[in-house]
């Protein structure tokens, strides 16, 4: 399996016109990189390096599929079938996640 480096990573966001300043939605499908050195944690990393400090970095934490009967807690219902990035994001505590219960971001 195609093992995926930080400065690899890094050149591919920047080949794709990441810019600082730049405010991002990000749909993520990790998989593409094989594996990831470093996980959701290094990409969280490369985008917020490039983007910078003051860029936003939003990620789908969407609950569709869930229990009907079940409670929505912003801050600890897992996102569902979005990828491990988007969990990684909305888990930091810098995160925000939006109130929908079902079409959240973080």
């Amino acid at each position: 399996m195609k093992v995926t480096s930080i400065d690899e990573l890094r050149s591919c966001l920047l080949d794709g016109v990441l810019i600082a300043g730049q405010n991002l939605t990000v749909h993520s499908n990790l998989a593409v990189f094989g594996i990831l050195e470093g996980g959701p944690e290094a990409l969280y990393c490369a985008l917020r390096e490039i983007a910078g400090p003051e860029s936003t970095i939003a990620v789908p934490t969407y609950r569709i599929g869930s229990p009907s009967n079940e409670v929505y807690d912003r801050a600890k219902s897992p996102s569902l079938h979005v990828g491990a990035f988007s969990e990684y994001l909305r888990k930091l505590e810098s995160s925000f996640r939006t109130a929908n219960p079902i079409h959240s971001h973080a």
